[in-house]
Order: structure tokens, then sequence, then C-alpha cells
């Protein structure tokens, strides 16, 4: 008898596996978004990123700065129960503030005049600078970002590092040239940057 009930355990943990790696080929609404689909798979499975309660991953909705720097933790190992976050507009009754606090002490975040303005849609080049940051990229160097036709629309201190990214294959530009570095991300792309990232740092990225 405790045979069976131990063979119907293990039975029902493997079914509840298969089905969590699976159910990131189940949302409802990725027939734009094929491109970002490898990524996601990936995040899901690693408990990185989740879809949403309703069966869609919503991969055109924009990311937050608090939600950005969660999958880099989660992405790298970067959560600190006990981190101070130490900005004016993060408070510790809110859900993010360990988050945060994380990357703050992690250094991979520095704010704006002693904010962090969580709740802000995340650029680019927001999300070029932080992940440069993590992989400890030498951000010395601008000739990949100077070939870009809209460099001078780019924040001068994101210059070094979107160079960086571009030349490792972690972040890419437009067919137009373009990198667009004030665009808003969307959770499809921050998918991706973060699964390219997760592969370098691995040594997969080809």
């Amino acid at each position: 008898m405790k045979r069976r009930i131990v063979k119907l355990a293990l039975a029902t943990v493997l079914a509840l596996s298969i089905t969590s790696v699976a159910s990131a080929a189940t949302f409802k609404d990725f027939d734009n978004f094929y491109w970002a689909k490898p990524a996601v798979d990936s995040l899901v499975k690693d408990n990185i990123i989740s879809g949403y309660k309703d069966g869609t991953f919503r991969p055109g909705k924009q990311v937050s700065r608090a939600e950005f720097v969660t999958m880099i933790n989660k992405a790298f190992g970067k959560y600190k129960e006990n981190a101070e976050a130490n900005f004016s507009d993060v408070w510790k009754y809110q859900w993010f503030y360990q988050q945060v606090a994380s990357a703050r002490e992690a250094n991979y975040i520095t704010g704006y005049n002693g904010k962090f303005l969580p709740g802000k849609s995340i650029t680019r080049s927001e999300a070029a600078v932080m992940i440069a940051r993590v992989l400890e990229f030498d951000v010395a160097k601008i000739d990949t970002a100077q070939k870009f036709v809209d460099i001078n629309e780019m924040p001068p201190w994101a210059v070094g590092s979107i160079s960086a990214l571009v030349d490792k294959k972690v972040m890419s530009g437009y067919s137009d040239n373009t990198f667009r570095g004030a665009k808003y991300i969307t959770r499809a792309e921050a998918a991706v940057i973060i699964e390219q990232a997760r592969l370098m740092r691995s040594g997969k990225l080809e």
C-alpha cells in the first residue's frame, strides 16, 4: 500500500513538472511575438517570469523598472533578504522593496537624484546599463554605438553599455540602423534581453 502511495505521489509530481514546463507554450497571446517564445519558454521553466491568471503573458505590455530588477535578481541570483534600498520613493511596505534593495546592494542600479522611480517603464538604455553592470562588461569603448544613426539621442551614461551589449549580441539594433534607447521595453523584449544575458554568462551565446 505504501509503495502504491509513493508511486502515485511521484507520478503526480512528474505530471505537475511536465505541466509547469509545458505551460510556457500555452499562452494565448503570442501570435505576434513568436520571436520571443524561446526566451519566454526558458525563463518560465526556470521560474524567472510567469504569465497571468487568465492564461496570457501580455508580451506587449511595458515593463516597470521595479519589475525589470526583479527579473534580473531571479535570473542572476542577486536577491538578498536584508538589503536596504535607500531610495526616497521605495518603501518597505511595497512588494518590490527587497528586490530594489537587492539591486542597489549588487551595485547595478543607482537611481536618479535619490529616487529609483520604480513604477516608471524602463527604457532600452536603462536596461542596457543594468545588464552591462550585472555582466561586468567593459563599457569604455563606444565604437559600436556610434554606428547607430540615433547615437545623438542616446544618453551619454548609456553609450558604453549599449556598445558592449550589442558587441556581445545581448541586445541589437533595428533594421533601420537605430537603437532607440528611449523606447520602453516590453515583457517580450525584457525576456529576450535577460535570456541572452544568461546565455552570455553561461558561455552558450554564439
